[in-house]
């Protein structure tokens, strides 16, 4: 395999040296070639971009629960009085999180600070409907134990 494919390279650039005409069947074997190495090349990274999503996925999974844990060791959710009972900072510059872990995280805390009624929702923003069946919270929007970003049963009840 190692031989055709130097081969094949040895052949590629006698036609990008050429100066004159060249076989054609030279060029469809080189033409080919290329070809498999794009389709190799999309196919690596497709699996990338899989790898990736399935990694934000855990590295939020993760965060998610590490929030919970600390609200629960809090008392719940009504002894957190700041943002920093989720995370505590000094956790936070331990775990040295890049700057796509640090958006994850931030997304979260956010999470946590309205559904606690830490913050208040943006006046900007859309306000979410109550899900069928569910009784909105006292604030309005999410109903209590819903993610009021996604209107999904999830957080803390």
């Amino acid at each position: 395999l190692e031989k055709k494919i130097q081969k094949m390279q040895q052949a590629i650039q006698r036609i990008e040296h050429a100066r004159e005409p060249v076989n054609s069947t030279v060029i469809d074997e080189v033409l080919q070639v290329r070809q498999k190495q794009i389709a190799t090349l999309r196919d690596d990274r497709a699996a990338q971009e899989e790898r990736a999503k399935l990694l934000t996925s855990d590295l939020r999974s993760i965060l998610d629960f590490m929030i919970l844990v600390n609200i629960e060791a809090a008392g719940g959710p009504e002894n957190c009085t700041s943002s920093a009972c989720f995370f505590p900072p000094t956790v936070m510059e331990s775990l040295a999180l890049s700057e796509h872990g640090q958006a994850r995280l931030a997304e979260l805390i956010r999470k946590y600070e309205l559904c606690t009624g830490l913050v208040e929702p943006d006046a900007t923003a859309p306000r979410p409907k109550a899900a069928a069946g569910r009784r909105p919270s006292a604030r309005g929007g999410a109903a209590v134990g819903q993610d009021p970003m996604t209107q999904q049963q999830g957080g803390f009840e």
